[in-house]
């Protein structure tokens, strides 16, 4: 109960949050056929034991059904926070190919990735300190929530990480923005070594760098995606705060828990694709084997019934 109504507003939420809660669901693997070799009722108990885990606490998802009013597709994009791994660049060629995708996000993009991006001349590139950004659309607008900024801002050097850029697609024009939200890295490096002073700053700076980023994008667009590592699990309740209104594409078209972030054995959904309800996420892919903590998102949009074009 504590971790569904504070999560991470708490030092101690932030730790549960962001602890292997997937784990929690394998015992119940075994508790279950045990306890209903006791007893149907011991067992009934049991089964719903096991579904408040795997679902409320582990976030084991299934995907939603769609009423079939989806139009053409709008676009195919692909998120990716790199780790700034060097030796991405050595693929980026092939795996570009690969996903076929209209818009790829990259965050944390080193310069040699960049590098490798700038290569490929079928690709429009735009390349800055934080991010990368490959399309094969016409681009109309570039910018960023640091621009907006005044000097002197709270946070200005820490917050602010978050790009937009406007491209034309077969529906009108589409704001689509990256996003790099504060680290916990640091906070839960240090509790695990039972230093927790960090934490609660943790929790502060990541809510306010939310709230300035979500609050910078504008909801009055018909249209618009909203992709890239939020550092905020899944059950976060500043992740449902600030982005709650918008259709998670990894929850509404993935089965599993899917991880986004994979450090050894401890695995967490903290990169996210957001969009309105204009947009229909019909195909979500999370895939494996790259060489970096992170693992890349694809998601195919298509048009909700008649899309209003933003010109």
């Amino acid at each position: 109960m504590y971790l569904q109504l504070q999560a991470d507003r708490t030092p101690l939420g932030m730790l549960l949050l962001f602890a292997p809660l997937w784990w929690l669901s394998f015992p119940w693997i075994l508790l279950v056929p045990l306890a209903f070799a006791k007893s149907w009722r011991v067992g009934s108990v049991a089964l719903l034991g096991a579904v408040v885990t795997l679902f409320g606490v582990s976030r084991f998802e299934v995907p939603e059904v769609f009423s079939p009013d989806a139009d053409k597709r709008a676009l195919r994009i692909v998120s990716y926070n790199t780790d700034r791994s060097a030796r991405l660049a050595d693929r980026v060629r092939s795996d570009i190919a690969a996903w076929d995708a209209d818009v790829v996000l990259f965050q944390d993009c080193k310069t040699i990735v960049s590098d490798s991006l700038r290569a490929i001349t079928t690709l429009t590139v735009h390349v800055t300190p934080e991010f990368c950004f490959a399309t094969r659309l016409p681009v109309e607008q570039v910018d960023s929530l640091r621009t907006v900024l005044r000097p002197g801002t709270q946070g200005v050097g820490r917050f602010g990480r978050a790009m937009r850029y406007v491209v034309k697609t077969n529906g009108g024009s589409l704001p689509i923005y990256s996003v790099h939200l504060e680290s916990p890295r640091d906070a839960l490096s240090a509790a695990l070594h039972l230093n927790f002073t960090l934490l609660q700053n943790s929790v502060n700076w990541r809510t306010m760098d939310s709230r300035l980023t979500s609050n910078w994008i504008s909801r009055a667009d018909s249209a618009f995606v909203v992709a890239g590592d939020f550092n905020l699990p899944a059950g976060s309740r500043v992740l449902n705060d600030d982005w709650g209104d918008l259709v998670s594409a990894l929850s509404a078209r993935h089965l599993g828990f899917g991880h986004t972030m994979i450090a050894g054995k401890h695995r967490v959904r903290i990169d996210h694709v957001f969009a309105p309800p204009t947009l229909v996420p019909e195909v979500v892919r999370l895939y494996r084997g790259f060489p970096s903590e992170h693992q890349p998102i694809l998601v195919d949009y298509a048009w909700r019934g008649a899309r209003p074009v933003r010109r």
